[in-house]
């Protein structure tokens, strides 16, 4: 779903941009917007602000990156769909508000398939399952034996209910039959920073989905 939003970002503007020429105005004429619905430092983030330099030099105007994090995206997608139509704001989302939230909740603050328009894709992430350094598991099939063995007593963190990293440890859990308890935290940054496996000696597995943040936050390992 991260393609598919993304076709949104440069597709928009090169439309926008053809029709301001037709009418004789010129577009763009002040400062444009991206927001990314996850807090400053994640993957998505990250993104976002590559790409906002580069359409800043392409279209002599600045690009502004706006934050606006919470439940997990459908914030950032409900002020995105409630801003004037005029090609100046645009939505970097992902799998969680147009693909996740329509099927969990019963009502969003947003229409996902009438109110945002779908133009391109900048970008996708993998998802990588990280343990706590202590755990002797040193492949998949010895974690999920491990797992088993001390089911209900392990945790794992996720950026969020209904982020990618959630959806992917759920069908991980379904899949292979074990049982975690899950830890959500409002971005991938925060759940680094809070959960990473060095710190938070509870949470025996992290499905990481930014990188570069991770590496920073401290060791860990690939089973």
């Amino acid at each position: 779903m991260k393609r598919y939003c993304n076709v949104h970002l440069i597709l928009m503007l090169s439309a926008m941009m053809a029709w301001g020429e037709a009418g004789a105005q010129p577009f763009p004429n002040r400062p444009l917007r991206i927001i990314n619905p996850f807090p400053p430092g994640g993957g998505v983030d990250i993104t976002n602000r590559i790409v906002a330099s580069k359409l800043t030099e392409v279209l002599g105007q600045q690009v502004i990156v706006e934050n606006r994090s919470g439940a997990a995206g459908n914030v950032g997608a409900a002020i995105a769909a409630k801003a004037t139509p005029d090609g100046y704001t645009m939505f970097a989302c992902g799998v969680a508000s147009h693909g996740v939230g329509p099927a969990i909740y019963k009502k969003l603050p947003f229409d996902p398939e009438k109110d945002l328009v779908p133009i391109s894709m900048i970008g996708s992430t993998p998802n990588v399952l990280v343990v706590n350094p202590s755990v002797p598991a040193k492949t998949v099939a010895e974690y999920i034996a491990w797992a088993k063995a001390g089911a209900g007593k392990l945790n794992y963190a996720s950026p969020g209910v209904g982020t990618s990293p959630h959806m992917t440890m759920e069908l991980f859990k379904i899949a292979t039959g074990i049982t975690l308890v899950h830890i959500a935290y409002k971005g991938a940054l925060p759940r680094c920073r809070r959960s990473w496996p060095a710190m938070c000696p509870a949470c025996s597995a992290i499905w990481e989905s930014s990188s570069v943040p991770s590496r920073q936050a401290g060791p860990g390992h690939l089973p």
